[in-house]
């Protein structure tokens, strides 16, 4: 009777002395490993992602697990790994639950329980869980731990990570046949994986078994704990590099828009550019320099509803019968007669009006006006500059109708060779800008062949950046240099 008072005093000693040693040790265990790992840093780079939506823990609280190494008994070795997982969770939205198996020391039947969740996930929720489970005693039912797992999953969605913290002192027959079953009910939306603790070969096998031919993974708790493989056991359960499917340099996880058009440049939330914030992205825009507050289509150009080519917001006429010919305002051409008013000049005898355009020589500024063409108050051809979009040489629908007036001159005057003079703004280097200015001029020309004039008649130069016709300090003053014009070259 002696002895046996000995032997139970020893026992109690024994448990509070590593009670006591418990929550001290926590907190160092803890300090020490936590300290570089950060799993958060590294969803914020963008670099890599959440992988799973729920974790689900399986612990041994069995007898053996009472068993001490090292003044620490296996449980208490366990207990500090999920200490571990629950404070290294990333700050995502996942759930998680806790299943123990075994017995507390004065239970009278082994059993198995879902400890806590599955629900969302709370650290302080998840500790206080860990905290209520104290002791480790009875039998070893993991088989029946895994299959009563499968009703707890079956109510979830997504990916589950599933973690057994064991020694494996298990019949290993009903166990692997217990998890064959786990992974034939949800497939590839499970990773298994299996903590050792101890030193049984018997178990060591087990617990490698369990994770055979799954996207989980062995490992070996006295490692995790020495830190030896913690920082990659947490990335492989918790998250994954990020992909970026549509390869425009911004990550999914960052990428707001992830379906971009390959090749298409992106500002820092992965979207395609807006210049002009219509709500219509550059590579799909016709009209990428839509003034603020102008409502456009789904090509991004203002509506133009008589389709005269003058867009709404610039048209004084938006009601133009189709086949009129129009000015610049959209309202309808009516020729230019000359008024003389009380304060010009007093009328000329036999005026001189060599083409004939009803503007005097003597204040003629273009006397070779071809027949038929449109002039302005100083007997110019009437012709509006075609402008190019930056780094550009595509001709806008826009200029459609002016190049049809073009067109019509010329029919008029089979002997008229004209001059496409192209220029640029001062973006870029004089070399670069020479050649796209040829490319702006050799368009319209292209344009003007597909009306049916002869190439030859039609001359392409290009000037670069060296005749600008506004400053090339503000985008408006840009935009005008950015341009063709027409000259007459002879009309004989």
């Amino acid at each position: 009777m002696l002895k046996f008072k000995t032997i139970l005093l020893f026992v109690l000693m024994s448990f509070f002395v590593v009670s006591c040693a418990t929550q001290q040790n926590f907190n160092n265990i803890l300090s020490k490993h936590l300290k570089d790992i950060d799993l958060n840093n590294k969803i914020k780079s963008g670099k890599y992602e959440k992988k799973i939506e729920n974790l689900y823990i399986i612990i041994d609280r069995s007898g053996s697990m009472a068993y001490l190494e090292n003044w620490k008994s296996k449980f208490f070795k366990s207990k500090i790994i999920l200490y571990l997982i629950n404070r290294a969770i990333p700050d995502l939205d996942i759930k998680t639950g806790i299943r123990i198996f075994g017995k507390d020391l004065w239970d009278m039947k082994t059993k198995t329980e879902l400890s806590y969740g599955v629900s969302k996930h709370s650290k302080e929720e998840f500790e206080n869980a860990l905290n209520n489970i104290n002791h480790a005693s009875g039998k070893s039912p993991l088989s029946k731990a895994i299959l009563e797992s499968i009703y707890d999953l079956k109510k979830l969605n997504g990916k589950t990570a599933v973690i057994i913290v064991s020694d494996g002192k298990e019949n290993i027959d009903n166990t692997l046949e217990a998890v064959n079953k786990l992974k034939h009910e949800f497939e590839d939306n499970i990773c298994l994986y299996s903590l050792f603790v101890g030193d049984s070969k018997y178990g060591r096998l087990l617990m490698k078994k369990i994770t055979e031919n799954n996207c989980g993974g062995f490992y070996e708790l006295d490692k995790l704990l020495s830190g030896e493989q913690l920082s990659e056991f947490l990335s492989k359960v918790f998250i994954k590099k990020s992909t970026d499917t549509d390869k425009d340099g911004i990550f999914d996880s960052l990428d707001k828009c992830p379906d971009t058009p390959a090749n298409v440049k992106v500002n820092s939330s992965g979207c395609p550019i807006d210049s002009d914030n219509d709500s219509v992205y550059d590579y799909a825009d016709n009209c990428p320099d839509t003034p603020d507050g102008v409502s456009v289509g789904k090509n991004g150009c203002p509506f133009d509803s008589d389709g005269d080519g003058i867009f709404d917001y610039l048209d004084k006429c938006p009601d133009t019968k189709t086949g009129i010919t129009i000015d610049e305002t959209g309202c309808e051409y009516k020729e230019y007669t000359q008024k003389i008013e009380e304060k010009q000049k007093p009328v000329i005898i036999n005026v001189v009006d060599k083409d004939n355009d009803g503007i005097p020589d003597d204040i003629d500024l273009c006397k070779e006006t071809p027949k038929g063409a449109k002039i302005t108050k100083q007997g110019c051809w009437d012709i509006v500059n075609i402008l190019f979009d930056f780094n550009k040489w595509d001709i806008k629908q826009f200029y459609f109708n002016a190049l049809e007036e073009i067109k019509r001159v010329m029919k008029l005057n089979p002997n008229l060779v004209i001059n496409l003079i192209g220029h640029t703004d001062a973006i870029g280097s004089d070399n670069y800008n020479k050649i796209l200015s040829k490319k702006r001029s050799k368009a319209t020309r292209d344009y003007l062949i597909k009306l049916g004039i002869k190439p030859e008649r039609i001359i392409p130069l290009g000037f670069g950046e060296s005749m600008p016709v506004d400053s090339n300090d503000t985008e408006e003053g840009r935009r005008k240099n950015r341009r063709v014009e027409i000259h007459v070259k002879s009309n004989k």
